[in-house]
């Protein structure tokens, strides 16, 4: 079991992937994946989350990581065990460290949170959802180590989210209905895990290994045709899980064979709910792609679905908002805005029964961040500044991903308006969450964002400030 040790060291594993030039956290989830899969294929998905693995880097460790982790690194480095992968080495050139294990030549004024700009006053630049969630601890060359956050999901996915898909890795002989509403129990543990926490490396793996169980469940558990049904549509739902946390980690690949694996499911088991959200969420997709007229039939065929089965207002609000998307793109405005018209026509923020489970994030908060979306690529910027800041007026506090990309969102407003001084807070604030998030959405729009404020106004103490906390502290997203 991995514990933080007090000061950075250096290890052998580190100056391995040096060599081998696998040290980008990308590259190094590519190649563990590799030796993974040759030992055996539950393994690929287990690498460590990101600050994980900077923690690893850093040597800020005592003993060796999990056992899954170690069998996989002696995979990669056949000629090394992992006691001598993390065993303490000598290093001549480590620089003279305070007190606080941080080199004196990087060691930050203010410890407890990102630098503070000279222009806002300490006193009352508050960050409210930091503070509610977690403690930043700033350690070797200023980096942020997840305190209550990241590191600590880690633990909490084995032990809380998902019992009924994970505790046994032996398919029960008979299935019933009672295993079936457990297996959807511990889905809702999934769920509220990727809210939480963002798409870390351990929920990932945990929800591959669950929909690899459930289909394993399929295949040698007897259950009566009633049952297969229900079975199968939870099984969709995991995988379409499995697909969201790959599309919120940029590692679009995996998301679409996720998300074409639950249609399929979804289709053996009749289940709509399964096909239209999958459908939505390929939409979005299509625009993160630039296929704008895909985004709008994909949205349109959802739908259709959703209209010859049930299409609740909430859900008409969303799908109308993400057809408004794509023809915002397009640049047809009268249509946009005769979509975006039924988006908050249609939007009912009371919580229906008949509502899809998975829709609880859409209210509000999150059609103004569309519409904010949709007024830039119309070029309203008036109408994309005044709905990125009704985002975060109505923002859930209990979708901390979605508040820290309207943050970012509003940054991008902002500095498209030349508004620099209200940017550079919004850009610090999107920075501080992007760094308790494995969110690699949320981490390459920050980054973007930093970088264009530091191409306009790099001279700019605060901005350098940004800059350079944002390099240390954010991983690299391709």
């Amino acid at each position: 079991m991995e514990e933080p040790a007090r000061a950075a060291r250096f290890i052998l594993l580190k100056d391995l992937l040096r060599e081998k030039h696998w040290q980008p956290y990308r590259r190094f989830c590519r190649e563990y994946d590799k030796a993974a899969a040759r030992i055996d294929k539950e393994l690929v998905g287990t690498f460590p989350s990101d600050s994980t693995y900077r923690r690893w880097l850093s040597g800020r460790i005592v003993g060796t990581p999990r056992s899954e982790p170690c069998a996989v690194l002696e995979e990669m480095f056949p000629e090394h065990t992992i006691e001598q992968l993390f065993e303490p080495q000598s290093d001549g050139d480590e620089q003279e460290e305070t007190d606080s294990g941080v080199p004196a030549s990087v060691q930050l004024s203010n410890a407890s949170e990102p630098p503070v700009p000279t222009w806002r006053d300490p006193a009352t630049a508050t960050l409210p959802i930091a503070d509610a969630y977690y403690s930043d601890v700033i350690s070797s060359g200023g980096e942020v180590e997840k305190v209550n956050r990241i590191d600590f999901v880690t633990g909490l996915v084995a032990t809380v989210a998902a019992p009924g898909l994970l505790l046994s890795s032996v398919a029960p002989m008979r299935v019933g209905s009672a295993d079936v509403a457990w297996y959807r129990e511990s889905l809702l543990h999934l769920y509220a895990l990727d809210d939480h926490y963002g798409a870390t490396g351990e929920l990932y793996s945990l929800t591959v290994r669950s929909s690899r169980r459930l289909v394993r469940v399929l295949e040698t558990a007897s259950y009566n045709p009633g049952v297969g049904d229900e079975l199968r549509s939870v099984t969709g739902k995991v995988m379409v899980h499995a697909g969201w946390l790959s599309f919120d980690a940029r590692r679009d690949r995996d998301a679409r064979y996720w998300w074409l694996e639950s249609l399929h499911a979804a289709r053996m088991a009749g289940d709509r709910d399964v096909e239209i959200v999958v459908l939505a969420l390929m939409s979005l997709a299509a625009l993160k792609y630039g296929h704008a007229r895909e985004a709008v039939d994909l949205a349109r065929s959802a739908k259709r679905i959703a209209q010859s089965y049930r299409c609740t207002p909430r859900l008409r609000s969303l799908l109308a908002a993400r057809e408004a998307l794509g023809l915002a793109r397009i640049g047809d405005s009268t249509a946009t805005r005769e979509a975006l018209d039924r988006a908050y026509a249609d939007l009912d923020e009371t919580r229906h029964d008949d509502d899809p489970e998975w829709l609880g994030f859409w209210g509000s908060a999150d059609l103004a961040y569309h519409a904010s979306r949709i007024g830039q690529h119309l070029g309203d910027l008036s109408m994309a500044e005044g709905t990125a800041r009704g985002a975060l007026a109505a923002g859930d506090a209990r979708y901390s991903r979605n508040r820290a990309l309207y943050h970012a969102n509003l940054a991008r407003v902002l500095i498209a308006r030349r508004n620099v001084d209200e940017a550079i807070p919004a850009v610090a604030e999107a920075a501080v969450q992007a760094s308790q998030f494995n969110s690699g959405r949320l981490t390459r729009m920050v980054h973007r964002q930093v970088g264009d404020l530091h191409s306009g106004y790099g001279r700019m103490p605060a901005v350098q400030e940004l800059a350079e906390w944002t390099a240390t502290n954010l991983s690299t997203v391709n």
